[in-house]
């Protein structure tokens, strides 16, 4: 859809005579922001971060999974399905 600034929420300062300050703005921080974000997630203390929480995930479930095995055949009325 398109939508507008209303005029009187607006500073009323136009670059190039057609786009409203306060939309070069929010642009300009947002793109900003996504790529500080990249560069963050790229950095290699990021990645060993990363590998460390997946492990930490992969490991969470592999127990749970142990556990729900070991509560299974504690109970033989419950049949795996």
């Amino acid at each position: 859809g398109v939508w507008t600034i209303n005029p009187t929420k607006s500073l009323g300062i136009l670059l190039g005579g057609v786009l409203p300050v306060e939309e070069f703005v929010f642009f300009l921080l947002t793109n900003i922001m996504v790529a500080f974000g990249f560069v963050l997630i790229w950095t290699p203390q990021s990645l060993v971060r990363l590998k460390g929480i997946l492990s930490r995930i992969r490991t969470r479930r592999e127990d749970a999974t142990l556990r729900q095995e070991l509560n299974l055949s504690q109970h033989p009325r419950h049949t795996r399905r």
